[in-house]
């Protein structure tokens, strides 16, 4: 339902350590943060305060799962993301007018960039997620309502 961009292309070792070394400060902090992440859920399992399918105070579902799709109107279309992974960038905001193919969304997963495109033309009416979130494979994320 997606396609997949790959690049021909040379890995350097020595440009790989050069970009960890470059990025050490905000490859900690992510890291970090993942870590304290990982130990809160953890621990919300431990006590047993997970509900199937609610959603944290971060907008998180904490516990894996496919959102239900609301009914939509007539022309209204869902898009929901292929994969598991974060929202790395939003490219479209509410009242936005979209063409069929433009793209809207870029979802990161396992360090890949996944675009998401408008399957039609029209005005983005919901957007359900934020520049960040943790999003789940089938989770929707925005409608566009067709012209």
């Amino acid at each position: 339902r997606f396609t997949l961009h790959t690049e021909d292309t040379v890995f350097s070792l020595r440009n790989y350590h050069a970009f960890l070394h470059q990025h050490a400060d905000s490859i900690q902090t992510f890291k970090t943060r993942q870590q304290k992440a990982f130990e809160a859920e953890r621990e919300r399992w431990k006590i047993g305060n997970v509900q199937e399918d609610s959603i944290s105070d971060e907008g998180i579902l904490d516990e894996p799962g496919m959102q239900n799709e609301p009914d939509l109107p007539e022309g209204a279309y869902a898009i929901s993301s292929d994969v598991t992974g974060t929202v790395w960038k939003l490219l479209i905001e509410t009242r936005q007018p979209v063409n069929a193919g433009d793209p809207v969304i870029i979802i990161e997963s396992m360090k890949m960039e996944i675009t998401l495109s408008a399957p039609v033309s029209g005005i983005v009416k919901q957007i359900s997620c934020r520049q960040g979130d943790y999003v789940f494979a089938g989770q929707m994320l925005l409608i566009v309502q067709e012209e």
